[in-house]
């Protein structure tokens, strides 16, 4: 019984590891290279189909987090490898004001990152 403890917690991580849904498949609005829109442009996000990446600052140091992108569209999580985050405005779309130009932005853990 205790040699199954082991194989059925790793299982478990696993799947709930794979719960969530591809960005590339699901929510395609998602996809592409987004930057916060206060200091310089960092933090940034890249989601893509496959790997996915965060740079950020924490403490004062620069972390980066590799992975793939999942999202749980119930729970507002988008997670990319390791790093989570509370999704707080999905994206959307607004004018630019004085023109037909449209900006993509979204809110994630209280940061707006902008779309490029």
């Amino acid at each position: 019984m205790k040699n199954l403890i082991l194989p059925l917690l790793l299982a478990g991580s696993l799947f709930l590891y794979s719960c969530g849904k591809d960005p590339a498949d699901a929510y395609p609005e998602y996809l592409g290279e987004w930057d916060s829109e206060s200091d310089g442009g960092f933090p940034s996000i890249s989601i893509n189909d496959g790997i996915s990446t965060y740079q950020g600052y924490d403490g004062g140091m620069v972390k980066t987090a590799t992975g793939k992108a999942r999202i749980k569209r119930k729970e507002k999580k988008l997670k990319i490898g390791i790093k989570g985050f509370k999704i707080d405005t999905p994206p959307y779309t607004e004018t630019v004001s004085g023109s037909s130009y449209e900006q993509h932005y979204m809110v994630l853990d209280g940061v707006k990152y902008r779309k490029w």
